[in-house]
């Protein structure tokens, strides 16, 4: 009889432990769909990634990390080119950064983002840098 207990015990505890890192993965990691071929080759087109929403405010994003961001109502993945205080120089369809000569100095809540394709990327080479606040999250896994 005591065993049977036990493993009541034991079921109920693995139930709320589900339920608890069900929440914990709510709260932090949300998905979305790349669209288009900006990211080739990184991320093709509906390719799933998830983020995490909640890590890269603790821990500063850097110049390599991809990230989901929000613009005109949109959800678009690109890659950091440049953080904040950075100085941006675009030529000839390349960047450099923290060059003497610049097209962007970024602000401090300012991040110039890109896709991996030039070609086919609408980026910050278009509309200028993104706001922090306007990234939703940093970019954990793909498949």
């Amino acid at each position: 009889m005591k065993s049977l207990k036990n493993k009541k015990k034991f079921f109920y505890f693995k139930i709320i432990v589900i339920l608890i890192l069900s929440f914990f993965i709510a709260l932090n990691y949300k998905f979305t769909w790349v669209k288009g071929d900006s990211m080739l080759p990184t991320l093709k087109e509906n390719t799933l990634v998830v983020y995490d929403k909640n890590l890269f405010k603790l821990f500063p994003l850097t110049t390599g990390d991809i990230v989901v961001f929000k613009i005109n109502g949109n959800y678009s993945v690109k890659r950091v080119i440049g953080i904040p205080m950075d100085k941006i120089l675009m030529e000839d369809g390349s960047f450099l950064i923290n060059s003497e000569n610049y097209s962007y100095m970024l602000r401090y809540d300012e991040y110039f983002l890109a896709g991996d394709n030039p070609e086919k990327s609408h980026d910050s080479r278009h509309f200028g840098p993104i706001k922090k606040i306007d990234i939703v999250g940093k970019v954990i896994l793909k498949y």
